[in-house]
C-alpha cells in the first residue's frame, strides 16, 4: 500500500503528517548526535519536506456566544465576580493570557479613562483602553 492511500484510510491530513514528521525529525537529530556514522541517512531523513496545508482562518465568536461566556460565572460569589472581571478584561482588551498573568497594579490606569499598559511578546508595549460596561 502506498503512503497516500494509508493516509486517506486513516483520515490523516497534511497537518497530522507534519506533526508526525516533526517527531521524526527530532528523533533523527538525536541520532545524528549519537551516531555520526549514520549522517547520510540522517541527512536524507531531515530533507523530507513538510506537506503544504491550508491554514484555517481564526474564527471569532459571535455576540451571543460572548454574552453566554460572560454570563457563565456566578457573580453572587467572590470567585464568580473575579472570573467575570477576568473574562471581560480579556475580551475587552484583546490581551494574551500571558500578558494578563504578568499584569501588575501599576500597569492599570484608573483615571478619566481606564486603560491597561500591556507588555507583550518581543517586549512590545501598548496601552489598551477599557470600555465601560453598565450592566452590573
Amino acid at each position: 500500500m502506498s503512503a497516500p492511500v494509508v493516509a486517506q484510510e486513516r483520515g490523516n491530513g497534511a497537518r497530522s503528517r507534519n506533526a508526525r514528521l516533526a517527531a521524526f525529525r527530532s528523533f533523527f537529530r538525536f541520532v545524528a548526535l549519537r551516531d555520526p556514522s549514520s549522517l547520510d541517512l540522517v541527512t536524507r531523513a531531515l530533507a523530507i519536506p513538510n506537506k503544504q496545508s491550508d491554514r484555517r482562518m481564526v474564527r471569532s465568536l459571535a455576540r451571543p456566544e460572548i454574552e453566554a461566556i460572560l454570563a457563565a460565572p456566578d457573580r453572587g460569589t467572590w470567585s464568580g465576580r473575579r472570573d467575570h472581571a477576568l473574562i471581560l478584561t480579556l475580551y475587552n482588551s484583546g490581551a494574551r493570557a500571558s500578558e494578563i498573568c504578568s499584569l501588575e497594579r501599576a500597569q492599570v490606569d484608573f483615571g478619566t479613562s481606564t486603560a491597561l499598559h500591556l507588555k507583550g511578546k518581543g517586549r512590545k508595549e501598548r496601552a489598551v483602553p477599557l470600555w465601560r460596561n453598565d450592566d452590573r
